[in-house]
């Protein structure tokens, strides 16, 4: 076990693999505290991306590869950005009080939730292309901020496990 863990192969696959569909929903939701009720909205995008519940048709199981998934990442987007702007019924989020309570910058906010949403600091591509889309949406701030947080969710640093 200590050589497959500690070898240079195993080292370089880590962020490699696409995040499932339930994985992706499920990640995001925990990620920003999202009060759910698993309504039928919400498992709406889990059947447009590919995997709803108890569905699959042989007893194997959903894929654990990345290509059968590749497909559906305009559906990913479109969760991303349908939960960070609350627009699925029974889904909500609230990234003011989330922010808040863990002590995020209220005037600059994007760097803790990049740093909530990956799990880790943000490599210098990521922040900056967070940073362009903040300056060039002509949005509302409150809306910017929900739609980057959203782009964060769509963004391959969180779509990879």
């Amino acid at each position: 076990m200590r050589t497959v863990l500690t070898c240079e192969e195993f080292k370089a696959s880590k962020g490699q693999k696409l995040k499932r569909p339930f994985r992706f929903v499920v990640s995001a939701l925990r990620a920003l505290g999202a009060d759910t009720n698993a309504s039928p909205a919400l498992l709406r995008y889990l059947g447009a991306m590919g995997q709803s519940p108890f569905q699959h048709p042989t007893p194997d199981g959903y894929p654990d590869e990345s290509m059968p998934w590749l497909g559906t990442m305009l559906w990913r987007w479109n969760f991303a950005l349908a939960l960070t702007t609350n627009n699925i019924g029974g889904t909500s989020v609230d990234l003011q009080r989330l922010g808040k309570a863990m002590g995020a910058p209220q005037d600059d906010p994007a760097p803790f939730f990049l740093r909530l949403v990956l799990g880790r600091e943000a490599l210098p591509i990521e922040k900056e292309a967070v940073a362009e889309y903040l300056k060039a949406s002509p949005l509302d701030p409150y809306l910017k901020r929900s739609e980057a947080v959203g782009l964060m969710l769509a963004s391959p640093g969180f779509q990879r496990c």
